[in-house]
């Protein structure tokens, strides 16, 4: 996940993240919105999100100025921001546009690198921040490698997840996004057993944190950069009832690495299928 306030990644979360007191009737979509390879690609886009978007999703902070009809129909409990860095988180918690503040810890050059070293330190101070201003929910969204997931290969290494492994405090988090789209990626779905090594690893990983803490709401992340529409909607399928939202990223015009499924029609085609009229879900847990 990079970060929402750079407006380099196009991002859209399937969740189940409501404020406090409030239930859902189902997954919801978070969206970030950034650069784009057109003009009217971006109010492709935009047009898709009008069309399926209700009061119960998420969009980044970004979308407030960039859809003043997302803005006037989705409120700020619902809007959030995706820091990379304690100094982000801190500025990100005090801004009021903002309710919900993910820790974007990961292995780049916008995570410093003491950050990097001491994760588990690093998030209990990005919590004690967000803690300390009221109304605001805080999540964490680690990248593949602190997560247990090899870069650039198909394969999992559970003792390297800090997760699992780092006496990490769940009290603290209200959301847990696992970034293992990778693995649902051209070269690993089609080189291995389809969606499964994917879904085995989000279902792991979804039943050990709701064993720590059920009141976490478990997110795990898929891309369009090299996920294709049915394959996408066959993961969130299979792993309904298992976590409660699904984060869909769509970095067109990063301008670094290709992205292979973007385009309006893809996100179209993914929230159409995973909606019934008036934002209710085709599938049920």
């Amino acid at each position: 996940m990079r970060s929402v306030l750079t407006m380099r990644s196009l991002l859209l979360i399937v969740g189940l993240l409501l404020p406090p007191g409030i239930a859902s009737a189902g997954p919801f979509f978070m969206f970030d919105a950034t650069t784009f390879s057109s003009p009217s690609e971006a109010t492709a886009v935009t047009g898709v999100l009008v069309r399926h978007f209700t009061a119960q999703d998420y969009i980044a902070v970004a979308w407030r100025q960039l859809s003043p009809a997302l803005a006037a129909r989705i409120g700020v409990p619902h809007t959030f921001a995706a820091p990379a860095s304690l100094a982000a988180v801190q500025q990100d918690t005090t801004n009021p546009q903002i309710g919900l503040v993910l820790y974007d810890i990961e292995h780049w050059s916008a995570t410093p690198a003491q950050e990097q070293a001491d994760p588990i330190g690093s998030i209990l101070s990005a919590a004690q921040i967000v803690a300390s201003q009221p109304g605001r929910s805080f999540g964490i969204t680690p990248d593949g490698q602190f997560i247990g997931i090899t870069s650039g290969a198909c394969s999992v290494n559970e003792a390297q997840n800090i997760v699992r492994n780092s006496g990490l405090d769940f009290t603290r988090l209200n959301l847990m996004l696992f970034q293992a789209q990778g693995l649902l990626s051209d070269t690993c779905a089609l080189g291995n057993a389809g969606i499964s090594l994917y879904t085995s690893y989000v279902s792991q990983n979804a039943g050990f944190v709701k064993a720590k803490n059920s009141k976490v709401l478990v997110v795990a992340q898929l891309s369009f950069r090299d996920s294709p529409p049915a394959r996408m909607i066959a993961a969130m399928a299979a792993l309904a009832g298992t976590v409660d939202g699904f984060y869909l990223a769509y970095p067109e015009g990063a301008g670094q690495v290709a992205c292979t499924y973007c385009s309006p029609q893809n996100l179209e085609q993914v929230l159409s299928t995973t909606r019934r009229p008036k934002g209710r879900p085709r599938w049920r847990p």
